[in-house]
């Protein structure tokens, strides 16, 4: 073989093996959410790797017959080529005949298998990793034109996987699932409030609002002994005082003042609407609302919709 075109091959080989590398780990680790950002500035780019992302498994088989057949080859052609390139510099530093040429295997074997790991492995794997939006949209093309011509190949092999996943009861799927449980869900806030992504109080509200919906109106509830209340016989000017600057609105009670007969809600908007000359003496009677009566077990998102 000429050793020239030897090395060209095997640099070639080597940069195809990257390149089917970067498409595993990218199309693994980009999420749908990301692409679809990018549908607007390139759609045709964007729909080829949705479709793609959709076909994980198959793609993944692609990107592993691909770098199979690309190792073989390179074992082939590798050894012998760089072997005889670095032949000539062994005879200059003086080493004998007959050690050169194992030598020579050696060093080419160290070579090639050095070559392959950082330029067809390593490299892109880790460039795919930080950069898996960008280089998934920039194989896509690529990608669905290889997969859709390999396509017999692929999934001859995919298939056979398959059936021996189905052998130990196991169902393969093709997409890898988006979502995530709440308790997974508290794990990614945590994780992204211990790398800055999320300030402690944003995590907070996040956290909050997963448990929401699992939580019921007495949990959302304060005893009546611990609530600020005003009588329907108050004045405005009474309103005020007592309000302040702390709460926006208040419970009405009877005008004896016992809280378990709660009579209306009064705000201090309401307050506001009546006229100046009048808001001093305003019998709160006169401007509150009808209270929201709900039951303790009512789920917290029924007493939201219900206070809209």
């Amino acid at each position: 073989m000429n050793t020239a075109l030897g090395l060209i091959g095997v640099v070639v080989l080597i940069a195809l093996n990257g390149y089917f590398v970067a498409a595993e780990f990218a199309y693994v680790s980009v999420r749908r959410a990301q692409l679809e950002a990018h549908e607007r500035a390139d759609a045709k780019r964007v729909e080829r790797a949705l479709a793609i992302v959709k076909r994980l498994s198959f793609m993944l088989s692609g990107a592993q017959l691909g770098i199979t057949i690309m190792s073989v080859i390179i074992g082939f052609i590798a050894e012998p080529s760089i072997g005889q390139a670095i032949e000539p510099l062994m005879e200059w530093i003086g080493i004998g005949e007959s050690a050169r040429q194992p030598i020579a295997l050696v060093l080419a074997f160290v070579i090639a298998t050095a070559a392959q790991m950082l330029f067809g492995e390593l490299f892109p794997k880790n460039l795919s990793i930080a950069r898996a939006e960008g280089v998934s949209l920039a194989l896509a093309t690529t990608t669905a034109l290889y997969t859709r011509i390999a396509a017999p190949v692929i999934r001859l092999f995919d298939n056979s996987a398959n059936a021996l996943l189905r052998l130990f009861g196991i169902e393969a799927i093709e997409e890898l699932h988006g979502g995530v449980t709440s308790d997974e869900f508290d794990f990614i806030v945590e994780e992204s409030v211990r790398e800055g992504r999320l300030t402690p109080q944003q995590a907070e509200l996040l956290s909050r609002s997963i448990e929401f919906p699992m939580l019921d109106a007495a949990d959302a509830m304060r005893h009546r002994r611990n609530v600020m209340t005003v009588s329907s016989q108050a004045t405005g000017w009474e309103l005020r005082t007592v309000a302040g600057a702390v709460h926006s609105r208040l419970p009405v009670v009877d005008e004896n003042g016992d809280r378990d007969e709660v009579v209306g809600v009064v705000e201090l908007k309401d307050l506001l609407e009546v006229p100046i000359e009048r808001r001093n003496d305003v019998r709160i009677v006169d401007i509150m609302r009808e209270p929201l009566i709900v039951p303790e077990q009512l789920p917290l998102p029924d007493v939201l919709e219900r206070m809209q």
